[in-house]
């Protein structure tokens, strides 16, 4: 583990994926304890499960669990720690332009604003995982990379694809 001391840049990436995972779980634990997410229910003998609110309360807790090891992956200053963070914040960039899009085409002004701000967060934490020192300092190779476009690649896909 490299022992120099952590940046200012190192600690914005790891808190904006320590907010985006615990937003998320706090969410999805309100939801279950709440019963709002209804992935499966019980009427007398009969078990049914939802297969758009299971996959929904996976997608959740894969999102928790991935921003969570990227967190702890760049606190120990470990190649998977940039990976797992870039393939987060790509994938919610373009959640975040879908946002753009609704916002845009329904001329919504508080939630422009809101967009702008979440948008310039994301951009930011990309081109600082992006910059040399800290591609340097994970030792980020082509290899890495493929891996990132893979990872990233497979969450939008159960993102956007499956519902």
């Amino acid at each position: 583990m490299n022992t120099s001391k952590r940046t200012w840049k190192e600690w914005y990436v790891v808190l904006i994926l320590l907010l985006i995972g615990s937003m998320y779980l706090a969410l999805q634990l309100t939801s279950m304890i709440h019963s709002y997410s209804r992935s499966a229910s019980v009427n007398g003998d009969t078990i049914t499960i939802s297969k758009s609110e299971l996959l929904t309360d996976i997608r959740t807790f894969i999102t928790v669990i991935i921003c969570l090891t990227g967190a702890i992956g760049i606190l120990l200053r470990k190649s998977f720690g940039w990976v797992t963070g870039i393939s987060v914040y790509l994938i919610f960039l373009f959640i975040t332009a879908g946002g753009w899009m609704n916002a845009i085409n329904m001329r919504l002004g508080p939630q422009i604003i809101f967009l702008v701000f979440i948008t310039a967060l994301l951009l930011l934490a990309i081109f600082i995982l992006l910059s040399r020192p800290l591609r340097e300092k994970f030792m980020v190779n082509r290899k890495h990379l493929v891996v990132a476009g893979i990872l990233t690649l497979s969450l939008a896909a159960f993102y956007f694809l499956l519902q």
